[in-house]
């Protein structure tokens, strides 16, 4: 491969030639070649793990580069899929491009991309008190060798990608800090990212993402419906701290947070039915 950000011009990505800028064209490219990824979005959720719906409402609506973003998510679950790692700042998670459903299914997504062995998302939430740097987007490419390794910084004119090894430094210890400052794993393997969904169900969240953090989620008291038999997988509910835990018996490690003040004002509106159309 050519330096990032000089095209060789062969591979799928030379289909969209002519739909999308050369910087796209160069990024796809070095993805294609990459050994590792590192990737902090601030205010969006980062390209690869962006759902169709909210890759449409970022690019406008163009369906090719919406097309082309897509093509370049199959580097995350492909052959010799690369390590990727992902920091999102908890913001990103609150902006609600293109809508409530819009959203709901983007996070949801979020779940389901972390359940890959290669891909690892964390959470810098938004009650960190330490600064770092963090209001600039980054890529950070690594080659098959060090001196190959490239930072990508994205700005509304284009994308400059930088293989100064002084540079690449920095951000590979920007990259270690913001991981370090966000929030950790949650319990369970399979799943390396939480958020808390309630205000896409009417209510504003309360406190996301902290929960695991602060709360080992195996010893509180998980109470399951009075309607469900114990082999049955249905919602469980638990509380502490003056938060509230809910979760799927067959997923626990997926865990929703809220207060109980907008918990018992979601129940109010589903006995109202303003959410039967969902089930229907």
């Amino acid at each position: 491969m050519e330096d990032a950000g000089e095209s060789s011009g062969k591979g799928w990505w030379t289909e969209f030639r002519h739909d999308t800028t050369r910087s796209a064209l160069d990024l796809a490219e070095a993805e294609a070649h990459a050994t590792a990824l590192d990737n902090y979005e601030s205010l969006l959720i980062p390209g690869l793990l962006q759902t169709r719906a909210y890759s449409e409402v970022i690019q406008g609506f163009n369906e090719k580069k919406v097309e082309f973003r897509h093509e370049r998510h199959k580097i995350l679950t492909g052959n010799n899929a690369p390590p990727y790692r992902a920091v999102i700042h908890e913001a990103a998670l609150h902006m609600m491009y293109g809508g409530p459903t819009v959203i709901r299914d983007q996070l949801n997504h979020l779940i389901e991309m972390s359940r890959l062995p290669n891909v690892t998302i964390q959470i810098l939430p938004f009650d960190c008190t330490t600064y770092a740097s963090n209001d600039t987007p980054f890529l950070l490419i690594r080659g098959a060798h060090t001196r190959l390794d490239t930072v990508l910084l994205e700005h509304p004119h284009g994308s400059d990608f930088i293989g100064d090894s002084e540079v690449v430094t920095t951000f590979d210890r920007k990259f270690d800090r913001l991981r370090g400052l966000a929030l950790p794993s949650p319990v369970g393997s399979d799943v390396r990212v939480i958020a808390s969904p309630t205000r896409f169900a009417g209510c504003a969240p309360a406190h996301p993402l902290q929960g695991p953090r602060k709360i080992a989620m195996h010893q509180l008291n998980w109470q399951k419906s009075s309607f469900s038999s114990d082999q049955a997988n249905c919602v469980e509910i638990a509380s502490a701290d003056e938060l509230v835990y809910i979760r799927e018996s067959d997923d626990p490690a997926v865990i929703l947070t809220t207060t109980p003040a907008k918990l018992n004002a979601w129940i109010a509106s589903a006995k109202a039915g303003e959410f039967d159309h969902f089930i229907a």
